[in-house]
């Protein structure tokens, strides 16, 4: 009697062995297995794929005051009128953007206006309104020689290029009023943007 209850556990065991087995190929595990023979050392690949991240910041007077011209007599000169902010007590610029420290690729800084400076139906031409800009300030620079033209929309324009992380791209900016120009506040916006470096705006 105890021979044949052994002989019934071992055939038990042997379909519940064989039930398992089955249950671990249907299911892949014995298939993601690979063994080459005598295994005693295997090969993985690895990947890393790491994108590129990039964050700009502007200065609280770009930000908090935007760019001001105080503007008493006409016509300006011929270079234009300073913004309030052109030149600090050092002779600096306090308008200026960065690439933030944590970012993994350098960028290019692209500027423009949304539209002509408006005050009710009076504009003050597009053209008249300049800027530049350099990666370091002082006295000359951002230098009034290389200022140019500030493009409208749709149209950007290129700031540095290749500007890496934790730097900075300092503006200057000019506006030329006639002497016949309405007076009025004039308002329009200035958009500064990023892209990576090597890229069109």
């Amino acid at each position: 009697m105890e021979k044949k209850i052994n002989v019934t556990l071992w055939i038990l065991l042997g379909v519940l062995v064989l039930l398992i087995i089955g249950l671990l190929s249907s299911t892949g595990v014995l298939n993601k297995l690979k063994t080459s023979g005598r295994a005693i050392s295997q090969k993985a690949e690895t990947y890393a794929d790491i994108q590129n991240w990039f964050s700009i910041n502007i200065s609280l007077n770009l930000s908090n005051q935007g760019i001001v011209f105080n503007i008493t007599g006409l016509p300006t000169n011929l270079d234009g009128a300073n913004a309030t902010l052109n030149y600090d007590a050092s002779s600096q610029t306090l308008y200026f953007v960065a690439n933030d420290r944590n970012s993994n690729v350098p960028v290019q800084f692209c500027i423009r206006q949304n539209e002509s400076l408006k005050s009710g139906i009076n504009t003050i031409p597009s053209q008249n309104y300049d800027w530049s800009n350099s990666s370091t300030t002082d006295l000359n620079l951002p230098p009034i020689g290389s200022k140019r033209d500030l493009p409208v929309d749709p149209t950007w324009d290129y700031s540095n290029n290749n500007t890496a992380a934790n730097s900075y791209v300092y503006y200057r900016f000019w506006l030329y009023v006639a002497g016949t120009q309405s007076p009025g506040i004039y308002r329009n916006r200035v958009e500064i943007k990023a892209v990576q470096a090597g890229n069109a705006c």
